[in-house]
């Protein structure tokens, strides 16, 4: 946001104008990433995202795998359909910069990378076992691959080691050779689910079976227990975000260029 690129709407918590959502036609009931589906028409239609930085909202983590992947593939499939349905008119768009349509071909190949990364791992697989390696190239494979690993593969570990550290949560820092499982998972699941949505997009568009994700009241228990663990020991501090108010002076000053929302 603060380097002026594509932003998403978040469905879990956000605002719209309700005269821009009929001037865009409204919800688009075949896609399943409605969120993601208005936020790019926002942008193609001339609007831009604002991010505010005082609203704050935690989500909940799925119980079970099998909800974990309904979420997932649902989310998939929804960002995939968004794909098929914008990305020309984003690389046209003459609202665009160059570098907000760049972020925003990125964004919309979000849940397409893990179909590479499968089939990477399915081909690099093949060329293990099948294909002979002179082995001149096992010194310079070796670095190359695990740079690669923990920048690409690793990136979501880092990002939830550095978030249990700073919420002092030591314990949770062994459960993170656990979420490889999840990596693989998380893999299957979207390959499956760019299929279906090449399929749901040659049916012209016909709505997927919306599967709701099923709450356990979990979400709520963590949050009172962090503030009360924090409030008894002051060596744990929750670092809290700090907000410097921009989102609202923006909100109040239109924006950069564009149409106001």
């Amino acid at each position: 946001y603060n380097l002026d690129l594509i932003t998403l709407y978040g469905g879990t918590v956000g605002g719209f104008r309700r005269d821009i959502l009929k001037h865009l036609g409204g919800w688009d009931e075949t896609k399943l990433a409605e969120d993601t589906d208005l936020s790019f028409r926002v942008f193609l239609g001339g609007w831009k995202l604002i991010y505010v930085n005082a609203a704050e909202a935690y989500e909940e983590v799925v119980p079970t795998w099998k909800q974990r992947s309904r979420q997932l593939r649902r989310w998939a499939i929804g960002h995939d359909q968004c794909l098929f349905e914008h990305l020309i008119p984003l690389i046209k768009s003459p609202f665009l910069t160059f570098w907000q349509k760049v972020s925003g071909v990125l964004l919309l190949g979000t849940f397409v990378l893990p179909f590479f990364v499968f089939m990477g791992w399915v081909l690099g697989l093949i060329s293990y076992l099948f294909v002979p390696q002179p082995w001149s190239s096992f010194f310079i494979a070796v670095p190359m691959s695990i740079s690669y690993t923990n920048l690409g593969n690793f990136a979501m570990l880092n990002e939830v080691a550095a978030s249990a550290y700073l919420d002092k949560r030591k314990r949770a820092v062994w459960l993170l050779p656990a979420m490889l499982i999840l990596v693989v998972h998380n893999a299957w699941v979207c390959t499956v689910a760019f299929f279906e949505a090449i399929l749901l997009h040659r049916k012209k568009h016909k709505s997927k079976k919306w599967h709701k994700t099923k709450k356990a009241g979990n979400g709520l228990f963590y949050y009172n227990n962090l503030n009360n663990n924090n409030n008894k020991n002051s060596k744990n501090n929750w670092y809290k975000t700090q907000h410097n108010g921009n989102g609202l002076r923006y909100l109040n000053g239109g924006g950069k260029g564009g149409k106001k929302e």
